[in-house]
């Protein structure tokens, strides 16, 4: 009987470690999102701020796959190029008078202590806080040297959006 009782414990405190671990996975995941997220404000305020897309472009490995709503993935393979690109879309938004980004959801996935998947619904929003637009992309990540890094992105249409959980 004491046998028995010392493998359910040691089952339990199993689980419970792997529970934790995956706790602090989505922790780690979550942070990253939301500090990429600000990459883009700070541009949307400012778009002369010189750290702004750097930030963003911080968040990806290289090369990096990037696949539009329409026509081929690309691989982009240095920052500049993957800046270039982002900031031809953020100046888009602004046109549309997007003032900020914000998540109505982030949903994040583990698949490996070094693998996760990502997807949001962000809202676009002007400087009232109405929602301009709604965006949805997907993401497949990587733990790099203990940091996660986004290795590729897939904007997609909102009525496309699929959830994680």
């Amino acid at each position: 009987m004491r046998i028995s009782h010392f493998l359910i414990i040691c089952i339990l405190t199993l689980a419970s470690i792997n529970l934790k671990a995956e706790k602090s996975q989505q922790t780690e995941l979550t942070e990253f999102f939301h500090d990429y997220i600000q990459g883009y404000n700070l541009y949307l305020a400012n778009p002369n701020n010189q750290s702004a897309m750097p930030q963003i472009a911080s968040h990806f490995t290289y090369p990096v796959m990037q696949i539009p709503n329409k026509g081929a993935p690309v691989i982009v393979t240095e920052s500049a190029q993957l800046i270039k690109n982002f900031s031809f879309f953020v100046d888009n938004l602004r046109k549309n008078s997007v003032a900020k980004i914000v998540w109505e959801k982030l949903q994040v996935r583990s698949l490996t202590d070094n693998k996760a998947l990502a997807i949001n619904i962000a809202n676009a929003m002007d400087a009232q806080g109405n929602i301009v637009t709604r965006l949805s992309t997907l993401y497949i990540l990587h733990k790099e040297d203990s940091h996660w890094k986004i290795s590729a992105i897939q904007p997609h249409s909102i009525s496309n959006h699929i959830n994680l959980n």
